[in-house]
C-alpha cells in the first residue's frame, strides 16, 4: 500500500520542493494545501498517512492544525517543517504529537529521514 502525503505550506515553491523530494523517493499520492483551514479539511477527508506542515500558514496556524489533526487521529504522523526553530515551539509541537520537526531551509536528506522514520512507525510500505 502506497503512502498518502499532505503538504501544508503557504509558499508554493516550498510545496513544490517538498513534492519533488517525495517524488524522487517514488511517492506519488501527494496532496497540497496552502492554508490551515484547507489543510484540516483535506486531512479529515483524505486521511493522509503523513503530513508535512509549516507552523506559519494563513488562517489556522500550524499549531492549531496539529492539535486538530491529532484530535481527529491520535496516530497521525505530522512532520513540522518551519523556519522558526525556537526551542519552545519545538517542545510544544512534540508535546502536541508532532512526529518530527525540521528546520527550513529545507534539507532534502533530513526530510526523507523524517518521512522514513514516520513511515516505519506506521508499519506501511517504506518509501
Amino acid at each position: 500500500m502506497a503512502l498518502k502525503f499532505l503538504i501544508a505550506d503557504s509558499v508554493s515553491l516550498m510545496r513544490s520542493n517538498i513534492r519533488t523530494c517525495l517524488e524522487e523517493e517514488g511517492c506519488s499520492d501527494i496532496l497540497e494545501s496552502e492554508n490551515g483551514e484547507e489543510a484540516c479539511t483535506v486531512f479529515e477527508k483524505e486521511k493522509p498517512d503523513i503530513v508535512i506542515m509549516d507552523l506559519r500558514i494563513p488562517g489556522k496556524s500550524g499549531m492549531e492544525c496539529l492539535k486538530e489533526m491529532m484530535h481527529i487521529n491520535p496516530e497521525a504522523k505530522v512532520i513540522i517543517c518551519s523556519a522558526s526553530g525556537h526551542r519552545e515551539l519545538v517542545i510544544e509541537a512534540v508535546k502536541l504529537g508532532a512526529a518530527d520537526f525540521i528546520l527550513k531551509p529545507l534539507n532534502p536528506q533530513r526530510l526523507i529521514q523524517a518521512v522514513k522514520k514516520a513511515a516505519g512507525s506506521l508499519n506501511k510500505q517504506k518509501i
